[in-house]
């Protein structure tokens, strides 16, 4: 399983300082060794358009200042962010599961979602899922979705 996921280039945003150190070391226990991490969408916004290698994988927290997951899920999808595949693969982060927040994510073509607190195994498994599920994605039909600025 780690072949599967060596190799891969992830971006993990999250506000926590706490949280990215765990979920860094949980990434880099499963085999993920290529992580840049953000603390919140603007600085996950300049480290996608501006990296030098596709990122394959984004994990990011819901609820930040500067810029929200749902936020920065809407941008990629949408198409606005330059050198981003539209349809790469991203994985919603949250501590809290509101039904309405994971519906928008769902609409947004989320590939995943985890629950904090955040084990090996459900990270693996929610990444190797999300990575099978990559399908073909249509700009145009997030365009009328109603991003929330905040989602606490």
């Amino acid at each position: 399983m780690a072949d599967l996921l060596e190799g891969l280039r992830c971006l993990l945003v999250d506000d926590d300082r706490e949280i990215v150190v765990m979920i860094e070391s949980l990434l880099r226990a499963i085999g993920i060794t290529k992580v840049s991490t953000a603390s919140d969408g603007t600085e996950a916004v300049a480290i996608l358009t501006n990296a030098a290698q596709v990122i394959d994988l984004t994990i990011c927290d819901l609820d930040m200042p500067n810029g929200n997951g749902l936020q920065l899920l809407h941008a990629i999808r949408s198409g606005q962010l330059r050198n981003v595949r539209p349809n790469c693969s991203f994985i919603v982060l949250t501590a809290f599961a509101s039904p309405s927040l994971i519906a928008l994510a769902g609409k947004l073509d989320a590939n995943g979602y985890l629950i904090k607190p955040v084990t090996a195994d459900k990270l693996r498994d929610a990444i190797t899922k999300a990575r099978s599920r990559v399908a073909p994605l249509d700009s145009a039909k997030y365009a009328h979705l109603i991003i929330p600025d905040r989602v606490s």
